[in-house]
């Protein structure tokens, strides 16, 4: 037997069969399936990406996350430490500042998403725009993956010097390719659906 026996199968069909010989604990009917979801992968057959969230929705998704962390965090740190001293820390003491900004930035997206990303796959921005987080077999990511990796990895990015930058800018122009994965999305092991 080899995997062309599934040919015909769609991508979708082959991502819920990997799924369930997985869970049948049938290794070499899952081994046939998954050479043949890589096989449908390669070709790039765009009628096989079912399901993936639109640009729009994710940008947006984006927009109300950042919204819902930016207010909280630089009202809290405005009033903790006031806003000219919040410009001369940043001035001063860059690293410093910049890691006492993800560390306040990392506590309150956990706090507000965490449970979120580990019951639903979905921040709030995410659930308001009805899209979210699956692996590649289009079940619910672990939190390592969702928040881990999704989220505080690229969180790093900007403290590396000279390639931060870089590599924040080609994470986000990831997602113009045409599984519209971003480098978080490799990293994880993930992508992005619509649940409408």
């Amino acid at each position: 037997m080899d995997s062309n026996q599934y040919s015909n199968y769609t991508l979708q069909e082959l991502y819920t069969l990997y799924t369930k010989m997985n869970q049948e604990n049938n290794p070499i009917e899952a081994q046939l399936i998954y050479e043949q979801i890589l096989i449908k992968e390669k070709s790039g057959n765009e009628s096989e990406i079912t399901n993936l969230a639109s640009l729009s929705d994710r940008f947006a998704a984006f927009l109300v996350d950042a919204l819902i962390l930016a207010v909280p965090i630089f009202t809290i740190v405005s009033i903790v430490f006031g806003f000219n001293k919040i410009i001369e820390m940043a001035k001063e003491h860059t690293l410093l500042y910049s890691l006492v900004m993800l560390l306040v930035g990392q506590i309150f997206y956990f706090s507000i998403n965490g449970w979120l990303l580990y019951k639903y796959g979905q921040t709030v921005g995410k659930k308001f725009l009805e899209i979210k987080i699956v692996n590649l077999n289009n079940n619910l990511p672990q939190l390592y993956q969702s928040y881990g990796l999704r989220y505080l990895g690229p969180a790093l990015f900007p403290l590396i010097p000279f390639l931060g930058g870089l590599l924040g800018l080609a994470d986000i122009l990831f997602i113009f390719r045409k599984d519209r994965r971003c480098i978080h999305d490799h990293l994880a092991g993930t992508k992005v659906i619509s649940v409408t």
